[in-house]
Parts: C-alpha cells; sequence; structure tokens
C-alpha cells in the first residue's frame, strides 16, 4: 500500500504471519546497482509490506522482484505496473541508475556497471534455500543491457555482503564472474540460463513447488503483475478474462475438430501399438540368432587362439634348433674351407715340381720358381685384401665414435667397442705383418664385434628423435631468450618486409619506426598512430648510406612510392628541441634518428586527456582519435597497432632470437645428419658380421705359412741346379698322396655333412614362416565378419537373418 504521512525511504513492516498451505517463504531480496540502490539485503521475516511516501523507491523493489521471476523477458515484463498509465522506465535505466530525462540533459548515476538482484527463498518445513538471481551488464552507450546469466542455486543463501570489496577509493562488488565461481563452488546445484527467460521462470516455478504441479509461467506472471498494481477489482468475470484466462475466445468448431483429431490419434496410436508387438517379436528372433552367431565366432575365436599358441611354440622350437645349428654350420664351413684352401696350396707346389720336373736346363727351373714365385704372391695379396676388409670393418665401427653416447644407452658393448676401434688406429695400407702382430689390437676387436648383439637400431632411433622439423610456434633454442608472451601480436605488414628486404640485398641496414620506439601508454596507441599514419612505417637507415637507399627506392619507383625515409642527415638539427607535454611524453625510444623524426611528426602537438580539453586547445589529440589544427576539427582512421605495447610486432630483440633459433635448428639438423649416417654405417657393420668374420689367429697362420713358402722357393730358387730329378718325383708323389687324402675327406665327410646341415636349416626356416603367419581363412560366398553380423542383429528389422550354410 502507498502512504503520504512520511518523506522517509521504504520501510518493511512485519505483519501477521503467513498462512501453512505455503510451502516456500521469501526471505531475503539481494539488490546490488539497482536505481538509487548501490548494495543492500532487504531481509523478511513473516508477512511485509512497503510503506513510505510516492518516490521513496517501492516499485524500485518491486521491479527488482519482478524483473528476477520473469527472467528479464521483455514480453512478460511491467515495469511500475501500478503507476497510472504505462510507465516509460526500462531495465537499462534502472541498472544505470538514470533519474531524469536524457533529452533534457539528464546523465546516469552510473556509467555503466553491473547489476545483480537474488531472491532467498526458504521452506519452513524441511529448511531447503532456494537462490534465483539476475545478473546484467549496461552501459551508457549502449541502448540496451546484456544479461549475463540467470541463475538457480539449491542449497545456498546468497549475501551480498560476502562479495562486497573494498578499494582505496570505497568499496564496490565483485565482478560476476568471480560470484559465479564461489556459487557454483558453494551451492549444492547451480544452474544457469543464458538464453530462455521464460524457461528459467518455469523452473523456479517447479523448483519451489518440489514435484508438486507448478503454475502455467504466463499465468503466473500475469498475476503477480495484478498484484503488484494493487487495483481494485469491480468485476469478477471480467478480471478472470482480463487476467487469468488467455484473451484468444472459444472457438467451438476447434474444440471439435481436436476432438477429432485426437479420436484418429488414438486410432492411429493403436495401429503403431500392434506394428510395435510384432517388430519386438521379431527384434527378439533376431536376438537370438545373433547370440547363436556370436557364440559361434567366440568357438572359432578360441580355436584360432588355441591353434595361434601351438604355431607360436612351434616357432620358439625352430628358432632354438636354428641358434644351435649355426655354430656347428659355421665350424662345417670353415672346416670345408680350409680343406680347398690345403688342396689348392698342394696343386700349386705339385706345379711347381712338375715344372721344375719337367725342365731341362736352369732356365726351365728358374722359371718354374718364377712361378711359384708369382703364385705365392697372389695368394699373399688374397689374405692382404682379407686382412683389409677386416681393417675396414673397425674402421667403419670407429667411425661410430661421435653417437657413443646415445649407443652407450641402448648397448653399451658397442659404445665401448666403437671408442676402441677408433683409439686403435688400424690403416689400410699398413702392412699384414704390422697388423696381424700378436700384441696387435685386430683380434680383440674382432673378437668383440663377432660377439657383439644387435645395436643398429640404436642410431636410427636417436636420428629420429634429433631430427629438427623447424622453428615451431613457441620452441626457442638455448641461446634464444625467454619473452613474456604478449596478446594479440603482429608482424610487420609486407610492405615494411619487402622495403627493408630490397636494402637488405644492397647490405643496406633499414629498420622501421614501429620497431624503433614504443608507445608505452596503451590509451593513447590508438590516437596517436592514427595520427602518425604510414610515418609508422617510416625506414631509418645510417646518414652516410641515406642517398644510396634513397636511390634504390628510386629505381623501384613503382613499387616503393609510398616508402618513407627519414632523413637522418637532419637529426642533429632536432636534437636541441625539448618535448615536455607532448605526445613524445608517452613513446620511448632509444634511436636518436626515430626521437628526431617523431618530435617533427608529433611535436607541435598537445595531449588532452579527454575531447572537453581538446575544444580548448588550438593543437592537440585526444585518446578517442579526435585532433583540433588551424581552427579545424579531424578524425583519425582505425589502423593496425604496430608501436603500442602488448600490440607491437617483431623488434631487434625478437630478429635476434629468431636467428638465434634458426641456428639452433640448423645445429641440430647437423646432429641428425650425423645420427642417420651412423645408422647406415651400424647396419652395413651388423651386415658385414652377418656374412662372417675370418679369425685373426687363422690368418696369422696363413700369413706365416706364405711366408715359409716364399723363404723356401727362394732357397729352393738360389739351389735349383743343385736339385735332385729323382728328389723331385718323390715329392711330387707324396704331395699327390696327400692332396688325395684332402679330395677323400671332402667327398666322404665334409661336404656330405655340410650339404645336410644346409638342408636342415633350409627345412627349419621354411618350417618358420608358417608357424609365425598362420593360413588367412578361406573366404565363403555369403558370409560376414563377426563384426558387421553382430551390427545386423542390433539393426533388428532392418533385414532379414541370412541363411546359414551346411558347413555352419
Amino acid at each position: 500500500m502507498r502512504g503520504r504521512t512520511r518523506p522517509t525511504g521504504p520501510h518493511i513492516l512485519p505483519t501477521a504471519a503467513r498462512p501453512p498451505d505455503i510451502v516456500y517463504v521469501l526471505t531475503d531480496i539481494a539488490i546490488s546497482n539497482w536505481y538509487l540502490i548501490r548494495r543492500e539485503q532487504i531481509r523478511l521475516r513473516g508477512a511485509a509490506a512497503l510503506v513510505g511516501p510516492t518516490g521513496a523507491g517501492k516499485s524500485t523493489i518491486f521491479d527488482a522482484v519482478g524483473t528476477v521471476l520473469a527472467g528479464n523477458n521483455a514480453s512478460r515484463l511491467a515495469l511500475n505496473a501500478s503507476a497510472s498509465g504505462r510507465s516509460a522506465r526500462t531495465v537499462r535505466d534502472y541498472c544505470l541508475g538514470w533519474i531524469s530525462d536524457p533529452a533534457e540533459g539528464g546523465r546516469p548515476t552510473r556509467e555503466s556497471c553491473e547489476t545483480v538482484l537474488a531472491l532467498v527463498f526458504e521452506n519452513p518445513a524441511s529448511g531447503r534455500t532456494v537462490t534465483v538471481g539476475l545478473a546484467l551488464a549496461a552501459r551508457a552507450v549502449e541502448p540496451r543491457e546484456t544479461v549475463l546469466s540467470r541463475f538457480i542455486a539449491v542449497g545456498h543463501r546468497f549475501e551480498v555482503a560476502d562479495y562486497t570489496r573494498t578499494a582505496p577509493g570505497g568499496s564496490f562488488t565483485a565482478p560476476w564472474s568471480e560470484i559465479a565461481a564461489d556459487l557454483r563452488a558453494r551451492a549444492a546445484s547451480f544452474t544457469e540460463y543464458r538464453t530462455s527467460g521464460e524457461r528459467f521462470t518455469a523452473d523456479i516455478l517447479a523448483t519451489l513447488r518440489e514435484g508438486a504441479p507448478s503454475p502455467e509461467p504466463r499465468h503466473f506472471l500475469r498475476s503477480f503483475s495484478n498484484a503488484v498494481a494493487f487495483k481494485p477489482i469491480f468485476d469478477t468475470s471480467a478480471f478472470v478474462r482480463a487476467f487469468v484466462l488467455d484473451p484468444e475466445p472459444l472457438d467451438v468448431e476447434r474444440v471439435r475438430l481436436s476432438i477429432a483429431n485426437w479420436r484418429r490419434l488414438l486410432e492411429t496410436i493403436g495401429e503403431l501399438e500392434s506394428r510395435l508387438a510384432r517388430l519386438r517379436r521379431l527384434r527378439d528372433r533376431y536376438e537370438a540368432w545373433g547370440e547363436a552367431v556370436l557364440a559361434a565366432a567366440t568357438h572359432e575365436f578360441a580355436a584360432a587362439c588355441a591353434e595361434l599358441r601351438r604355431r607360436s611354440l612351434d616357432l620358439v622350437a625352430v628358432r632354438l634348433r636354428l641358434r644351435e645349428g649355426a655354430d656347428t654350420l659355421r665350424i662345417a664351413r670353415e672346416r670345408v674351407a680350409a680343406s680347398r684352401g690345403h688342396v689348392r696350396e698342394i696343386d700349386g707346389e705339385i706345379a711347381e715340381k712338375k715344372a721344375l720336373l719337367a725342365g731341362s736346363a736352369a732356365e726351365g727351373r728358374l722359371a718354374a720358381s718364377t712361378l711359384g714365385l708369382s703364385m705365392l704372391e697372389r695368394d699373399r695379396k688374397d689374405l692382404s685384401a682379407r686382412i683389409a676388409d677386416l681393417v675396414g670393418l673397425v674402421g667403419q665401427m670407429g667411425k661410430l665414435q661421435p653417437v657413443a653416447p646415445i649407443l652407450r644407452q641402448a648397448c653399451p658393448p658397442a659404445a665401448r667397442l666403437a671408442e676402441s676401434c677408433a683409439r686403435a688406429g688400424l690403416r689400410r695400407e699398413s702392412s699384414p705383418d704390422e697388423i696381424l702382430r700378436p700384441d696387435g689390437p685386430l683380434a680383440d676387436l674382432i673378437d668383440g664385434l663377432r660377439r657383439l648383439p644387435e645395436f643398429d637400431e640404436a642410431p636410427g632411433a636417436g636420428g629420429r628423435g634429433c631430427r629438427p622439423e623447424g622453428p615451431r610456434a613457441g620452441e626457442r633454442g638455448p641461446s634464444a631468450p625467454r619473452r613474456a608472451p604478449a596478446p594479440a601480436r603482429r608482424r610487420a605488414c609486407p610492405p615494411i618486409r619487402s622495403r627493408s628486404g630490397e636494402l637488405a640485398r644492397r647490405d643496406i641496414d633499414a629498420l622501421p619506426i614501429c620497431e624503433l620506439a614504443e608507445i608505452v601508454d596503451p590509451t593513447w596507441g590508438p590516437a596517436l598512430e592514427g595520427l602518425l599514419g604510414r610515418a609508422r612505417e617510416a625506414l631509418v637507415v645510417a646518414p652516410d648510406r641515406l642517398s644510396e637507399a634513397l636511390g634504390v627506392l628510386q629505381s623501384g619507383r613503382d613499387r616503393f612510392h609510398r616508402c618513407i625515409l627519414v632523413k637522418t642527415t637532419d637529426t642533429a638539427k632536432q636534437r636541441a628541441r625539448r618535448y615536455d607535454d607532448g605526445p613524445l611524453t608517452v613513446i620511448e625510444t632509444s634511436d636518436p634518428h626515430a626521437e628526431a623524426f617523431l618530435g617533427v611528426r608529433l611535436g607541435g602537438y598537445d595531449l588532452a586527456k579527454d575531447d572537453a580539453e581538446l575544444a580548448r586547445l588550438s593543437r592537440a589529440v585526444a585518446p578517442s582519435g579526435r585532433t583540433t589544427a588551424g581552427m579545424a576539427y579531424s578524425v583519425t582512421r582505425s589502423v593496425d597497432l604496430l608501436m603500442t605495447r602488448g600490440h607491437r610486432g617483431p623488434t631487434v630483440d625478437s630478429r635476434r632470437a629468431h636467428e638465434a633459433a634458426v641456428a639452433e635448428a640448423r645445429r641440430l639438423r647437423g646432429e641428425a645428419a650425423v645420427l642417420r649416417e651412423a645408422a647406415r654405417t651400424a647396419a652395413a657393420v651388423r651386415a658385414r658380421i652377418a656374412r662372417g668374420l675370418d679369425d685373426v689367429d687363422t690368418l696369422r697362420s696363413e700369413l706365416d705359412g706364405l711366408e715359409g713358402r716364399r723363404r723356401t722357393l727362394q732357397t729352393e730358387r738360389e739351389g735349383i741346379e743343385k736339385r735332385d730329378n729323382a728328389g723331385l718325383t718323390a715329392e711330387i708323389a707324396a704331395l699327390t698322396t696327400e692332396r688325395i687324402g684332402y679330395l677323400r675327406e671332402l667327398s666322404d665327410d665334409l661336404e656330405p655333412k655340410l650339404d645336410r646341415l644346409l638342408a636342415d636349416e633350409a627345412a627349419l626356416r621354411g618350417a618358420s614362416g608358417p608357424c609365425a603367419r598362420p593360413p588367412a581363412r578361406r573366404w565363403r560366398p555369403g558370409a560376414q565378419p563377426c563384426g558387421r553380423r553382430w551390427a545386423a542383429t542390433r539393426r533388428g528389422c532392418a533385414s532379414p537373418a541370412p541363411r546359414r550354410s551346411a558347413s555352419a
């Protein structure tokens, strides 16, 4: 009710207790930044009334409650409903605290704000608390308010004092983002509605009814508006038709049509239910069929797993036999090779003896001796080649020393062997006697290579891990300086890069003004950069290269006609000027040319803190982008910020960091190339080891044998005339007997044994192939994979069940 007796603000007067049939009771009204109310927590205990003179603020509180309940739905909201006629107030006016009409020069109490309205309901019986509220944002320069959130918080009582913050300038309410985070943490459930106000109202009613039928939101809001209006009811029928029932009159034909449609729907529902029953029966049949198919597939899978296990065990046994037979096969090969070598040596000696026997003169015997020496030389060259091959293998292993740290992680013996090979110092051009000396390192190195495990995967993995992919976003080399992340960084525009690049190709260093100077106050960034315009892209070059740079741009005038070069030769003339209150107070630069250039371009302007101060100055610029000069106003166009702190493009330091990152990437690429070459070398070493390595003691014995034969032939050459033909014939017979013994051993024992071992190895390797990969199942016409058949069963009546074949 309203009264005019006391000119004070609204008061809450407790009255009689509420009826016992009301489930939830409004206990608190929390208001922040609503009309002239800055922050207030209105507590209600029992029934309450707002009493006060006109203009005291009663409608302000009622409109806050109605705005929350309607969810700021403009079509369901009636502000200042008790006023005579339609009120001109809007929610935006309430948020900004607009008292007088803007057309009459009125100004809002707040230029911008965030408004929070909250209603706290409590169930007296259960003690359950529900807070519903609305968060709005409004600005004086915008025609409408913005809904930040509509929220329902169950199990939490909203207190505006919990979100009051204190600053040196006074107290203020915390921003809505902080309030929402706190409500989400404290409430048992917290729900937000950002789009639908009517759904928000319906959920409020449903939450307060706790599962009981809730009223229709439109009727509820209409009744609330009528109750707030507090208008007398003269005709109950007219009141019900105007405020309770929908305004649309009853259409009998439409009702009859709805009944006929309902009956047809009932018939359609019955028909659909019968079809649904048939579909259920079909579904049950398909599910039974699918379960049977799945069971059969499961049994097949179990059988396949058992077969795979058996083949895996067979494969393990075959590989074990292969490893056991490898040593026997190697020994057999060595024995066959040794016997064949002895036969070749005996053939050579027999040929020498026969040649000596056939010669009738000293010259013939000397020729035979020479032939024997040449054959010895051939055998020595063959032996030297084999020794050189071993030395080359040691050298290849020594090449892996640079990647020894990586090898040490995967295969420590390989890393130690690579370092030993690198320190051995063996050379191909060294004599066989020096290489095969008993105290030399070759025997130990070859033995280490023979016992070396597989290691060729380690360098390849390291190479893949170290392969640089080029500079990535967010990656820096070790030497690159770390910089704090800056939002919205912009690179220099393409015209600047093209002009600087053209001068750089002529070895002329050119830097734009936007990289040499920085606007430290972002407030003045858009205005000053718009005032400078293309002057931000002006290039600074050394005074002694200025004429040359101007000539380069002159030669490409069609491309660079918009380029500006700073006249650095006049910098000394501008240094004496001072700018104490102008734009240069918010611009920092360490380059004297840039400072002089900006002083000439901006030094004549003053800084106006707002448009009102701009009107009092004759030549100035305001943060809004307006400028005044020569009795004229002008505005600067919007430009991409290149000099403002927080929006700058690349600088000299960032370019140095980029160059350091490129150098680091180049170094990593070099390391990756070394690792890839090491991987290829390791693969070649493993392949050579797999072909078999000669025994150093055997090679030393062969070398000693060749040396002994050489000395023997040399002695025979010296006493060739004294040799007896009978002695030669006996020697030839003895050699022939020895040769026959070696050949018999080869044909009867060694070669058949070698053939048997090779056949056994081939049979085992052939058996290991099928064990490793079981044969694929044959495809049967009409058969489907298990996954597809099960998908068909889940589709129900999508297709009839396929007939099972006799084999299934």
